[in-house]
């Protein structure tokens, strides 16, 4: 989780990787300096959020300096400045060690389900992830032999051998002792004990956070030789009045023995009298403790001298020993003469006064602070002499004092030899006292030959001054260049896309310039190119771009000044630099500006380091565009509309600062994030696509200001509260248009009373158990898919949502709450224009659905309670779940169709089908079903045949009801019915299929109770012709089919009922027939309620004694049958 290295090793100095957990400003990781804490590098996720792992190492063999990702955006690698690595990937974050054969770390980690087993991956450059290494630790040669202690962590880890390569130790697998595991792999990589630097053997000892343990210099596969450890030992220590042993006892200084100047006597001055012949002269002062030598007398004989540790010594004098001086870390100035051969190392300097007779060798310079000859004692102009040839291999810094009051005005490197200038990224440091006059300087002169030109050398320290170099046959010059005044100036590009101060790519007067420190800038379409590069220091007036073709701003240099940017015209202006400085105000009106960094104001950014007033950031109907992640505490005034477009998902950008204007819009668009903190005042915010979001609990009050929210694409995301002192409100109206799908993701604890319009789909996250609706959401038309935990709809108003589908997703809970507290016990109406999803409905309540008159299915759970549901409007409500509630079930209008399969869909209650309602499916009901006048049971599928409809608690229909059966040649819906059946109405029969047979029966149901009542009829009034349905068995709920031919032949004899309609008797005339008669009466389902004979012809039949409703009076003559319908009144 944190790191303390040289993670950077283009910077001087140490730098802390570190990894931030919830911070407000979505800062996920960084890099900071460890020295000064200046924060060098942040990389933000696009929402507040918990990074809870990372890791930072020399991973890659080919890349310079250290890698680091963490468990933010996919464990996304960045460099160690860091950038992104395109492509390359991490794994779950672990832990680091020196394992194989070259200086890449390899990573360790736990495999398997319980992390004790053990296993290395390496890094692979080619395909940019890590490859396991085989065999694993935990099965070799012994099988689970040893284990880790902790989530695929050695008990400890460090170099213990010697060879800088780390062993662990790790418990055994039945943690009865430890075993100690070392590299197989051979290495011609030769250093020292890792344990011998101190920043190291501390933090293999640390506990907590600091976990990889990291040494105090760059150490990678390009690492220069490591500095001389200061945990050298010497026969003499020099403690300040005089010298001492190892032991701290007083001793008397003696020739031939290793001596050391340390930490002991701080800074000190030590007078050298006469011949000083240590064997090694150790000089090994820290940071801020410096140190002279000097006096009349000497080093000589065959000493070795050497300088390391990051302190400065002085050493004056000539001195005629012999051995090598070595400068492994520090500055070594003489002020004389040396006779040794000097030694300069990756992070040496050597510097001052006087000659180096026994010559210098340079190793490349780790930065500009290493590999180094400083000309001359600071802030004193002189020279210094060169015995022999010197060499620049790369990477390597010459600096010199330049001093107008001074005479010498400039250091001199006077080379007695060849100067030769090789590798790459060479450098002359220029540090100036005053302003320097126009006229030549010379630098370094030579006495034989060279192969530097201009071009072999960056030049430091001259930001803003023109200059140019010159290589001749003995002497490298630099001439400072006189200037006209700062004036306006074109750039036109007409050289190349270089801004600098020795190109004339500038039109001033109609005549080609260089660039002038303070000039006033202007960058229109008539550039010749527009893709400018700046490599330096620039100090401008100011910057106008009026373009509408893309103008493009790159490099590592900085724009400089006190000027600003103004920027007109509808192209784009994108700003790839990421430290510029200047601090004017930044103004954009119409088009986008494009930037790479955003940071706090009064540091340096894209635009600048201006405060964070909003008067130095003005956006009149202007986009914003962002090429990476970023933050920034500037506020900005607003005019008309600010769009903010973060094109790919791992772009963002966090305005913590105040967005003002009057009458203003937000736009919000690209795949990525922008996160607000500050108190805004827009007038309305679209977000057309990706995320937007509040970024504390403050934003959630201020951040939108009285905005009108469209959510048109995209997320909106309020900051997750869940403190009870830290609650808030939110009144913001949200739209979601028709046709689009947004989503509103609420923080845990709020009071909203926002309007929801519009018809779109609006998915709504509710993380916790307090987020209070109390809006009115009654004109929306679209769909709420309701996702999370509790759906707290605690006024008349938020419940009433007559034209919109509400979905509640898994582990919803619709319920009615007291404002901050818990689930009022009383019940509250809602109502729904349609319901929808998997969640789980409080059955305290009671639900009226279906206004939208829509098709859904509702496969959550009513829970137990008095509530009621009834259903309204003309589509259909699908239940498949095994509801509790004990109200009872309406269906007023429209179909509710049951396809639970355990439990009863409808809870416990009565279930009432009215008129223009239908009940169906194939679920289970364990209310009392009543069919009312003009309302429909219908069991099984709308399309389908088959279906059964379970009853477990029987069924009544009223006269005027319909029961409605489906029928192929093998199935037929039905009704399995527990308890008793009352039949009335009218069976409806609907053939599917199937050809109708005398003999043909359908069961209709079947029930454990009794059956009464009569269907009314039956639609069609017969099966077909000649045929004629078959009552006789309807108590059994058995329809058949039979032969109609009989009535046929016994109404041609003029059989005759009359009245039909009665209230006691009726009279039967059979006069055309002979024999005897039979009358029989029968219910309309077929019940047999009455028979009776006759010998004549003409009879009355008696139906006082009956019950009022209707009747089939059946009348038999030998073999010919007469069925006529009776009404008893």
């Amino acid at each position: 989780r944190h790191c303390l290295a040289d993670i950077d090793p283009d910077r001087p100095g140490l730098e802390h990787f570190l990894i931030q957990q919830n911070n407000p400003k979505t800062l996920g990781m960084g890099l900071y300096d460890a020295e000064t804490g200046v924060f060098i590098k942040g990389n933000y996720q696009s929402a507040v959020g918990d990074v809870g792992r990372g890791i930072c190492g020399a991973f890659d063999s080919g890349r310079r300096g250290m890698q680091y990702w963490s468990t933010m955006n996919g464990n996304a690698m960045y460099d160690c400045k860091g950038n992104q690595i395109e492509g390359a990937y991490g794994t779950f974050p672990a832990e680091a060690m020196w394992w194989g054969p070259n200086l890449a770390r390899w990573e360790i980690n736990g495999i398997g389900g319980s992390g004790n087993n053990l296993a290395f991956h390496k890094y692979n450059p080619s395909t940019k992830s890590f490859e396991r290494d085989l065999p694993n630790l935990y099965n070799e040669y012994i099988p689970y032999y040893f284990k880790s202690v902790n989530a695929g962590r050695a008990a400890f880890w460090g170099d213990m051998l010697g060879d800088w390569r780390e062993e662990l130790i790790c418990v055994r697998g039945d943690e009865t002792g430890f075993v100690v595991l070392s590299t197989w792999e051979q290495t011609n990589v030769r250093m020292y004990h890792l344990m011998q630097n101190p920043a190291y053997r501390l933090q293999t000892t640390a506990k907590g956070y600091y976990q990889t343990p990291d040494v105090d210099f760059y150490m990678a596969n390009d690492m220069p030789k490591p500095p001389i450890a200061p945990v050298q030992q010497a026969d003499m220590y020099y403690a300040g009045s005089g010298w001492m042993d190892r032991e701290g006892q007083s001793v008397s200084y003696a020739d031939g023995k290793s001596v050391m100047f340390d930490i002991r006597a701080g800074s000190t001055n030590y007078t050298l009298e006469g011949a000083f012949s240590p064997s090694i002269l150790y000089l090994m002062n820290p940071k801020q403790v410096n140190d002279t030598l000097e006096g009349n007398g000497k080093i000589t004989g065959a000493t070795t001298l050497i300088k390391s540790m990051q302190g400065d010594v002085l050493l004056r004098g000539h001195h005629d020993y012999t051995g090598k001086t070595r400068v492994s870390e520090g500055r070594l100035f003489i002020d004389g003469s040396l006779a040794s051969p000097v030694q300069v190392d990756a992070r040496g300097v050597i510097g001052g006064v006087g000659s180096l007779s026994g010559g210098i060798s340079l190793e490349k310079g780790l930065n500009r602070e290493g590999g180094r000859i400083e000309v001359g004692l600071p802030e004193q102009p002189d020279t210094l002499t060169i015995v022999g040839n010197l060499t620049l291999v790369g990477r390597n810094n010459l600096a010199f004092d330049a001093h107008p009051a001074m005479t010498p005005a400039c250091d001199l490197l006077n080379i007695q030899g060849n100067f030769q200038v090789n590798g790459t990224d060479n450098a002359l440091i220029i540090r100036p006292a005053g302003e320097l006059p126009v006229g030549m300087m010379t630098l370094i002169q030579f006495s034989g030959t060279t192969n530097a030109t201009a071009n072999s050398f960056k030049v430091l320290g001259l930001e803003g001054i023109p200059y140019t170099l010159a290589v001749t046959d003995s002497t490298l010059t630099l001439e400072i260049l006189s200037s006209r005044l700062p004036s306006s100036v074109a750039w036109t590009g007409s050289s190349n896309g270089t801004w600098d101060f020795s190109t004339p790519n500038f039109d001033y007067q109609s005549y080609a310039s260089i660039f002038v420190p303070g000039d006033t800038i202007s960058f229109t379409d008539n550039a010749t190119v527009k893709r400018i590069t700046i490599d330096e220091t620039m100090p401008v007036g100011n910057i106008f771009f009026n373009n509408e073709t893309a103008f493009t701003v790159v490099g590592q240099g900085v724009i400089s000044g006190t000027g600003g940017l103004y920027k007109t015209g509808k192209g784009l202006l994108s700003i790839q630099n990421t430290d510029n400085s200047f601090t004017g105000p930044v103004e954009v009106t119409n088009g986008t500006l494009e930037v790479a960094s955003l940071k706090d104001g009064g540091l340096s950014s894209s635009i600048g380091a201006a405060s964070n007033s909003a008067k130095n950031w003005i956006m009149r109907n202007a986009t914003l565009q962002t090429r990476a992640q970023m933050s920034t505490n500037r506020s900005m005034q607003v005019v008309d509309t600010l769009t903010v477009n973060n094109p790919a998902s791992n772009n963002s950008v966090l305005l913590s600062g105040n967005l003002t204007g009057s009458n203003t819009t937000l736009i919000v668009k690209g795949k990525g994030t922008l996160t607000l903190q500050g108190s805004n005042s827009f007038s309305r915010v679209t977000v057309k696509d990706g995320l937007l979001l509040l970024g504390s609990s403050n934003a959630n009050r201020y951040s939108m200001g009285s905005a009108k929210i469209r959510l048109e694409g995209g997320i909106f995301r309020m900051h997750n509260v869940n403190s009870t002192t830290d609650t808030g409100t939110f009144g913001n109206e949200i739209e979601v248009p028709e046709g689009k799908t947004a989503y509103w993701d609420l923080p845990s604890r709020c009071g909203f009373t926002s309007k929801l319009i519009g018809g779109g789909t609006v998915v709504v996250y509710i993380p916790y158990v307090r987020s209070d609706l109390n809006g009115d959401w009654s004109a929306f038309t679209g769909k709420i898919n309701f996702t999370g935990r509790d759906v707290r709809m605690n006024s008349t108003t938020s419940r009433n949502l007559p034209l919109a589908e509400v979905n509640l997703g898994d582990g919803t809970y619709l319920m009615v709450a007291s404002n901050g507290s818990g689930e009022q016990s009383a019940g509250q109406a809602f109502t729904f224009g349609a319901l929808s999803g998997t969640g789980t409905v409080s059955g305290r309540n009671s639900l009226t659905v279906g206004n939208k008159n829509s098709n859904t299915t509702f496969s959550g759970v009513f829970s137990s309670g008095g509530g009621r549901l009834t259903k309204v409007g003309t589509g259909t409500l699908t239940l498949s779940g095994a509801n509790l509630h004990t109200g009872g079930t309406l269906v007023n209008a429209g179909r509710l169709q049951v396809i639970n399969t355990a439990g009863s869909a409808t809870g416990t209650g009565v279930v009432t089908v009215q008129t223009a309602g239908t009940l169906g499916g194939t679920g289970i009901i364990s209310g009392q079903v009543q069919v009312r006048s003009g309302g429909i049971l219908a069991p099984g599928a709308p399309n389908t045949v088959g279906g059964t409809l379970t009853l477990n608690n029987g069924f009544s229909m009223a006269s005027g009801a319909r029961l409605l059966i489906k029928h192929n040649a093998i199935l037929n819906d039905k009704l399995a019915v527990t308890g008793n059946v009352l039949l009335g109405g009218t069976l409806e029969i609907t053939n599917m299929g199937d050809t109708y047979t005398a003999g043909r029966s359908l069961t209709l149901f079947t029930a454990t109770g009794t059956v009464t009542g009569a269907f009314e009829s039956i639609e069609p009034a017969t099966p077909g012709e000649g045929l004629s349905w078959d009552v006789s068995r309807i108590t059994e709920g058995i329809l058949g089919v039979q032969t109609a031919s009989a009535l046929n032949s016994l109404q041609e004899t003029g059989a005759v009922v009359y009245p039909t309609s009665t209230s006691g008797r009726c009279t039967i005339n059979c006069v055309s027939s002979n024999g005897s008669y039979t009358i029989e009466v029968l219910s309309v389902t077929g019940a047999l309620k009455g028979r009776f004979y006759s010998q004549t012809p003409t009879c009355e039949l008696d139906l006082s004694c009956y019950a009022a409703g209707l009747y089939m009076v059946r009348v038999t003559a030998g073999d010919q049958t007469h069925v006529v319908k009776v009404v008893k009144k």
